[in-house]
This record gives structure tokens, C-alpha cells and sequence, in this order.
């Protein structure tokens, strides 16, 4: 499990391998805890044989967490081959107020590298 914060850069990392489980979920928590209100972030996650979640407790705790980023974070991108992972970022993309989100294959890594670095344009 990769869970990292990079405060330099404002980026969150994590991998989910197969079942998300609670650790997984607390451990991002964590972090998303401790990053200052004020401060906004940017995620890049990657999912590798997502198959769903290890609990009922899971699910909720990643629903709480989604929530959880709702002004903290800017831009959220997701690194999969899976295809359903990448319908349901698509739908979220126009749900969710506040986060621009995208997804990569794992192909093009480093595009999603460069893509949450980016400074955001701001339209007057």
C-alpha cells in the first residue's frame, strides 16, 4: 500500500491494489487531517485490479473521505486500465463542484504527473 503527502508540492499519492481496504482508507484520512484547511491539494491515484471494497465499513469510510476533499483539493486524477473506473471519473467530473478530475492509463503516467502539477487558469 502507497499512501504518501508531498507538502512541497500540495500532492497526494495512494495505489489501490485489488479491495480497498479500511487501512487504506484510514491512511489517506490521515493525511487529509492533517493538511491545513486553507491549503488546497492535488491527488493522483492509481487503481491497479480494483474489484471493489473489503467491508460495508470500507465503503462508508471512502464515501466520508471522498466528502472530505470537497474544497481541500483542485484536482484529482486516477492512473487505471479499467475501463468502468474511468465511466464512473468521467460522471463524478461533472457531480462533484470544486474538483476537476481526470483519468490516465498507465501508459501515459507521466502526463498525469505533469497534468496535477499544473497551475490551474484562473477565468475573470
Amino acid at each position: 500500500m502507497l499512501v504518501s503527502f508531498d507538502s512541497k508540492n500540495n500532492l497526494v499519492r495512494y495505489t489501490i491494489t485489488g479491495r480497498v481496504s479500511e487501512d487504506l482508507i484510514d491512511a489517506v484520512r490521515k493525511i487529509q487531517a492533517e493538511i491545513p484547511a486553507e491549503k488546497k491539494v492535488r491527488i493522483l491515484a492509481r487503481a491497479e485490479n480494483f474489484s471493489g471494497y473489503a467491508s460495508i465499513t470500507a465503503v462508508y469510510k471512502a464515501i466520508v473521505l471522498d466528502l472530505g476533499w470537497l474544497g481541500k483539493a483542485d484536482r484529482y486524477g486516477l492512473i487505471t486500465d479499467q475501463k468502468f473506473l474511468r465511466h464512473a471519473v468521467y460522471l463524478i467530473n461533472y457531480i462533484v463542484p470544486g474538483i476537476d478530475f481526470r483519468t490516465f492509463s498507465p501508459k501515459k503516467e507521466n502526463e498525469a504527473k505533469a497534468w496535477v502539477s499544473q497551475e490551474i487558469k484562473k477565468i475573470d
